[in-house]
C-alpha cells in the first residue's frame, strides 16, 4: 500500500513540474471575425490573417479554423431547407496559386428561422465533411496567411442572392 502511495505522489508532483515549465510548442489565433455579406452560389473570401507556428515547416494539418452559430438567420426571401449547405474552406495565401488548407461542409437549420447551423451532422447519404485536410505543405518559413472562402446554396425558390453579414464568427488558428 505505501509503494501506491508514493508513486502517486511522483506522479503529482510530475506533472505539476511540467506545468510549471514555459511550453515550447504553442498555436496563434485570430480574435473573432464575423463573416461580411456575400452572394449565394459563389465563393467569399474572409478577410487575411498572419499566424505564427511553433514549427517552420507548416503543413495543412497544423491549421485550421473555429466556427460559431450566431443567431443570424438567412432572410425570408430563402426558401427554408434542411438541405441547404455552406461549404468553408480555408486558404494560405501564396505567390500565385494560394493552398487550400481545408474544406469543411455544413447545414442549415429550417427549424430555427433558417439559422446557420454550426455542428458537424453526418449523413450516410449527403456525408458532411468537417474537416478534410488536404496535407498540403504551407509554408517552411513559419509563417501563414490563412483566410477562408465559403459558398452558400443558392436553392431554386430563393428570391434573392445576398447572404447578410454575421452569418457566423470564426477563428482562425496555426500550432
Amino acid at each position: 500500500m505505501r509503494h501506491k502511495s508514493t508513486v502517486l505522489i511522483a506522479a503529482v508532483i510530475s506533472v505539476s513540474t511540467i506545468r510549471a515549465i514555459p511550453a515550447l510548442a504553442y498555436y496563434d489565433i485570430t480574435n473573432y471575425r464575423y463573416s461580411t455579406e456575400a452572394t449565394a452560389g459563389s465563393y467569399h473570401e474572409e478577410g487575411h490573417e498572419y499566424l505564427y507556428g511553433s514549427i517552420k515547416r507548416i503543413d495543412s494539418g497544423h491549421t485550421g479554423y473555429y466556427i460559431y452559430g450566431t443567431g443570424v438567420g438567412l432572410p425570408n426571401a430563402f426558401v427554408d431547407d434542411d438541405s441547404r449547405r455552406i461549404i468553408i474552406k480555408l486558404y494560405e495565401a501564396d505567390y500565385g496559386i494560394d493552398d487550400l488548407a481545408s474544406t469543411s461542409e455544413f447545414v442549415f437549420d429550417s427549424t430555427s428561422t433558417n439559422n446557420f447551423n454550426h455542428y458537424y451532422q453526418p449523413d450516410p447519404l449527403n456525408p458532411i465533411n468537417y474537416p478534410i485536410q488536404t496535407g498540403a505543405l504551407l509554408e517552411t518559413d513559419g509563417v501563414v496567411e490563412m483566410y477562408l472562402k465559403f459558398r452558400v446554396q443558392h436553392l431554386p425558390g430563393d428570391s434573392s442572392y445576398t447572404i447578410p453579414s454575421s452569418l457566423f464568427s470564426y477563428r482562425l488558428w496555426v500550432d
